[in-house]
């Protein structure tokens, strides 16, 4: 607030004084309006007024009180206040707001995915310091750059609400904000935007997948089909398999089932997830071993 606010934030402070129940023995002094004002400066005028508002009146998240507004009341309303760890638990297991998003980031997706609610709960607890700062950042509008995006890619709108009845970044701050996020939104439209860094797993399922279709570029021709069996690869967990069965032409030659186990090793040593790529990688590293040894 600015020197000019003080009479309007004085007469705001007067008319509750007549209207709430304790009014009697909370008469207001010059010295306490100047305390009152020099604790609030840091909020905007409108911001204070409202709060004011919804503490006579009440609102969703705000129950109405019969008694004089403290400041500490007022900034309450203003910034809101950080759920406790069971309602986060919650927020990061629905995953649909910005403070879920970011208790989830933070826990962890093998935590909110492979554990128990008693394991997430835990987790919860040991991630709350860094989810007040979270907190306190955002009252400002202080998201970073990866922040925003994880809620541009979960179709979350980081300047609505935090969480339900939790309020979102303060009015004074949603202009600029609303600046990063078309910026970042106008980026990613135009391809240079980046994404949000996550863990890359292929699944076991997939895995079988790439080295089917490895196995089927390597081949050349189109005659009957046998079943090839390769033993699966240290922890494809295939219980009670005893191999992977790969339907493949018959008649491959030696250098075809070669290339084949080339262009799996290729994969698994480079972790390329395109089996044409690794194919490629595989004969180059192959044609080069050959003439060596020619």
């Amino acid at each position: 607030m600015r020197a000019e606010d003080r009479a309007r934030i004085t007469q705001s402070w007067q008319d509750v004084a007549e209207l709430q129940a304790n009014r009697a023995s909370r008469q207001l002094s010059d010295r306490g309006i100047r305390a009152a004002f020099s604790l609030l400066e840091d909020f905007d005028i409108g911001e204070v007024c409202h709060a004011i508002r919804l503490h006579c009146r009440g609102s969703a998240r705000v129950k109405a009180s019969r008694w004089m507004p403290t400041v500490a009341d007022l900034v309450e309303i203003i910034e809101g206040t950080l759920p406790n760890d069971q309602a986060i638990k919650q927020l990061a297991i629905d995953g649909n707001t910005p403070l879920g998003i970011k208790a989830r980031q933070l826990a962890g997706n093998h935590t909110m995915t492979k554990k128990s609610d008693r394991e997430i709960f835990y987790a919860i607890q040991g991630i709350r310091p860094k989810l007040e700062e979270y907190f306190h950042r955002t009252r400002t509008g202080g998201f970073t750059n990866d922040e925003l995006l994880r809620c541009q890619a979960a179709g979350v709108d980081p300047r609505g609400e935090l969480a339900p009845n939790v309020p979102g970044p303060r009015s004074p701050y949603l202009k600029p904000l609303n600046e990063r996020v078309q910026a970042l939104a106008d980026r990613k439209q135009l391809g240079d935007g980046k994404t949000p860094e996550t863990e890359a797993k292929v699944t076991t399922e997939e895995a079988l997948r790439a080295r089917d279709a490895a196995l089927e570029s390597m081949s050349a021709t189109k005659h009957g089909v046998e079943n090839i069996v390769f033993p699966p690869r240290k922890g494809d967990d295939l219980s009670g398999t005893p191999g992977h069965a790969l339907s493949h032409t018959a008649d491959l030659t030696p250098e075809d089932l070669a290339d084949a186990e080339a262009t799996l090793a290729a994969m698994r040593a480079t972790r390329v997830d395109s089996p044409t790529r690794a194919a490629s990688l595989a004969r180059a590293t192959s044609e080069a071993e050959r003439g060596a040894r020619a």
